[in-house]
Formats: C-alpha cells, sequence, structure tokens
C-alpha cells in the first residue's frame, strides 16, 4: 500500500482526499497521458516529468512512481501535483485535411470586340 505521504498533503487537506483502494486493476485505472491531458503520452515520459518537478521542489525523485498511482486512483493533491508538469512537446501528427496547393486553369477571355486593323 503507498502512503500519502510521498505526496506531502498538507494536513488540511488529508481529510478530503482519498486514499487508493486495493481492488482497482491497472486496467480500470486512467493512464498517465490521460490525467494530464494528453493521451498520447506514455506514463515514462510522464514519470521523468515527475521526478523531474519532485527534485525541483527538493523531494526525493523516487517517490514518482507512488505519486502517479495516487493520482491515478483519484487522489487530488496528486493530480494537482500533475497538472503543474512541464511536459514534452506535442510528437504525433495534427489531424488535418490534405489541401491540394494549386489552381485550376482559368479560361482566357476573349474580347468582346475587336478592333479593325484596317479602317476604310
Amino acid at each position: 500500500m503507498i502512503s500519502e505521504a510521498a505526496v506531502q498533503i498538507p494536513t488540511s487537506m488529508r481529510k478530503a482526499t482519498r486514499s487508493m483502494p486495493a481492488s482497482l486493476d491497472d486496467q480500470d485505472l486512467p493512464t498517465a497521458g490521460m490525467l494530464v491531458g494528453r493521451p498520447e503520452l506514455d506514463d515514462e515520459a510522464v514519470l521523468a516529468a515527475l521526478a523531474d518537478r519532485l527534485a525541483f521542489d527538493r523531494r526525493n525523485p523516487a517517490d514518482a512512481q507512488a505519486v502517479l498511482r495516487l493520482a491515478r486512483a483519484g487522489n487530488g493533491a496528486a493530480r494537482a501535483m500533475l497538472r503543474r508538469l512541464v511536459l514534452p512537446a506535442p510528437k504525433s501528427r495534427l489531424a488535418m485535411p490534405q489541401q491540394v496547393v494549386r489552381r485550376d486553369a482559368e479560361p482566357r477571355a476573349v474580347p468582346a470586340v475587336r478592333f479593325a486593323l484596317r479602317r476604310g
């Protein structure tokens, strides 16, 4: 069982947060990328960003896995920590329709009045 001390929740918030239920499987929980709003990111990228954030806050970066598990289980303080992560730039292609960059041949206008070269 992962302790909530890994997230270092203030005592005023401890009574409002939930602990991780033991009956949930990893398949029932959202992925780390879904928690941060970037479903294309895998767990390793989010864990690396979380470890960097913990090191920046002068905490133990080894607690990143515990914080991620608490966030996946619904812990509010752990999810708030995930929202402050600096994540890598998106690498997936943009879903845009292909647009043809060419113009159709425009018909040339024929002058309605022809001038006679020889006037008589």
